[in-house]
């Protein structure tokens, strides 16, 4: 291979790896523009290659038999420059946030080990409902009554089942992020408490103060309290290096998956995951999401 088109293979490449997901979406509609050029079938899958960063290198000679010169990176831009709507549909954050939760949601139930809440007969596989959420956002406490439904509709078996994967991701602020390690450093005293606390902060007797003597008052009035040394909670616990990781796996996975706001909801049923950020408009379209992710509509 000449030295010209290696130094074009590897700024192209260079150029496409730090925005992965979109290069590989762009990387398809750029096999369609090649495909309108008249490019071979061979030639398509060596492009494809390269732009995803998964080719091996020394294979270049052998595969790309297509020139990556300047001209050949003028015809894309020309392309996409006559077909904007392309880009746009490319880069859209919820088809993103679609592909990347496709792509990596299992791997976030598998590993990352937030707080579940499950009503299920064994019976049958659950619906996963995973929620991004806030305790301080509004739209995440009119949320909870729907969520709380529909994992009592499981357990008395008039529903799907449900596990529901609870992600603390406190994005409004130091208020936020200390009642999210409220609930945390209370879960890592005893899991079976979390389900109270997160029941008793999302619903319309949470705490009003989110300061620490305000949480600090308001949990001593709750019966998940009773018998908990609540000084050695606010003084170490709500810092303790389990809650620290909690939150920084909420945000590695907010991260991956493209979550920018809350509440986000991703579910996966026997057809693989859905997203649909139509979900997050109202109660009423969140249950149709799990009525679509089910099957049952």
């Amino acid at each position: 291979m000449s030295f010209e088109m290696r130094r074009a293979v590897f700024s192209l490449v260079g150029r496409v790896r730090p925005i992965l997901i979109p290069c590989l979406i762009l990387g398809a509609f750029v096999l369609w523009g090649m495909f309108e050029l008249r490019a071979t079938e061979d030639r398509v899958a060596a492009v494809a290659r390269v732009l995803a960063g998964s080719g091996p290198r020394s294979g270049i000679d052998a595969d790309l038999a297509v020139d990556l010169s300047e001209g050949f990176e003028a015809r894309i831009r020309d392309y996409l420059l006559r077909h904007p709507k392309v880009l746009r549909e490319a880069l859209d954050p919820r088809r993103l946030a679609r592909l990347a939760l496709e792509a990596k949601g299992d791997q976030l139930l598998d590993e990352a080990g937030f707080p579940v809440v499950e009503s299920s007969d064994g019976q049958t596989e659950p619906l996963v409902l995973v929620e991004f959420f806030d305790y301080r956002c509004g739209y995440c406490q009119r949320f909870f009554p729907a969520i709380e439904q529909a994992l009592d509709r499981a357990s008395r078996g008039e529903g799907p089942n449900l596990r529901f994967v609870a992600v603390e991701f406190p994005i409004l602020g130091p208020d936020s992020e200390r009642v999210a390690r409220l609930a945390l450093a209370v879960r890592a005293l005893d899991a079976e408490l979390y389900v109270e606390v997160h029941s008793d902060l999302m619903g319309p007797d949470g705490p009003q103060d989110y300061s620490e003597t305000g949480l600090r008052k308001w949990a001593e009035g709750r019966a998940w309290a009773v018998g908990l040394d609540l000084d050695a909670l606010f003084e170490s616990g709500l810092s303790s290096p389990t809650v620290d990781e909690s939150l920084e796996a909420a945000r590695m996975w907010a991260a991956e998956i493209e979550v920018t706001g809350t509440p986000f909801f991703g579910v996966r049923g026997p057809g693989g995951w859905m997203f649909d950020p139509e979900s997050a408009a109202s109660p009423e379209t969140f249950a149709r999401l799990l009525e679509r992710a089910s099957g049952s509509s």
